[in-house]
């Protein structure tokens, strides 16, 4: 038999928690007052008592009362109640994902070879797809001693000091006393001019770097461009070269467009 008075334990039926009550209890017990109503009132005739036989008039009144004690009742009852929180445990470097991504996102990938045959084509793949027109070879910015690029690291961001067009690059690899980078844009030699390179603070570096000055500067990711004349085409090697040199005369250029 199940017992439920008053809905004091539904919360035992249907919920994990809230408050089950005990019973009612009275506390305080008031006097009892009776509060009084006519209700009707009138004469009514009767039989006489005088021997006479007339009849004689009587008053009569109706009144209702009502008696009223005031009592006092009260229960207790237990709450249950959570509350949320947090708990964060480390379990350390583990694999939680097996699936196999047939593609990866879009990135600048830098690789450096060495023991190349020299006066070869080299020839790049992916999985024996050919991707030799997707590389660029890294350009150089050379130093005057192997001490100055030995204060360089693999990986860093470097930033010339033109007065214009100022260059910026990423160190891939460091040979001797030339800093092999990738990415380049704008200028890191110019005629005439003192061109220094620094290294930008980064994960990389946690102090600043001094500047060291650029010996020369050489690009080997030029482009070709219309010079406005009909079939007249010419090379952009170097933006910093002067308009006149001829470094690069009788050098062997590769359009790998």
């Amino acid at each position: 038999m199940s017992t439920n008075l008053f809905n004091a334990v539904d919360n035992w039926g249907t919920k994990s928690f809230g408050t089950v009550w005990n019973d009612w209890e009275t506390t305080v017990v008031g006097q009892p007052r009776t509060d009084f109503t006519r209700v009707a009132a009138g004469t009514v005739a009767g039989p006489g008592s005088d021997g006479t036989g007339r009849a004689r008039w009587f008053d009569v009144a109706i009144d209702s009362s009502v008696t009223r004690v005031t009592e006092r009742h009260q229960r207790t009852g237990n709450t249950i109640s959570a509350t949320t929180s947090v708990r964060e445990t480390n379990l350390g470097d583990r694999v939680i994902d097996t699936n196999i991504v047939p593609t990866i996102r879009e990135a600048n990938v830098v690789f450096v070879t060495t023991g190349l045959k020299p006066d070869s084509t080299l020839v790049a793949s992916f999985d024996e797809v050919d991707v030799t027109n997707y590389i660029e070879r890294a350009s150089e910015v050379r130093l005057a001693s192997n001490a100055a690029a030995a204060t360089f690291i693999v990986g860093e961001t470097i930033t010339s000091n033109a007065a214009s067009n100022a260059g910026q690059a990423v160190i891939a690899a460091i040979t001797g006393n030339v800093l092999r980078v990738v990415n380049p844009r704008g200028r890191f030699f110019g005629s005439g001019e003192n061109i220094h390179v620094t290294a930008a603070l980064s994960s990389l570096r946690s102090t600043a770097h001094t500047a060291v000055p650029v010996s020369e500067y050489v690009s080997y990711a030029g482009r070709f461009q219309t010079s406005g004349s009909s079939n007249t085409t010419s090379v952009c090697l170097d933006t910093g070269a002067s308009a006149v040199t001829n470094a690069y005369q009788n050098q062997v250029l590769y359009d790998i467009s």
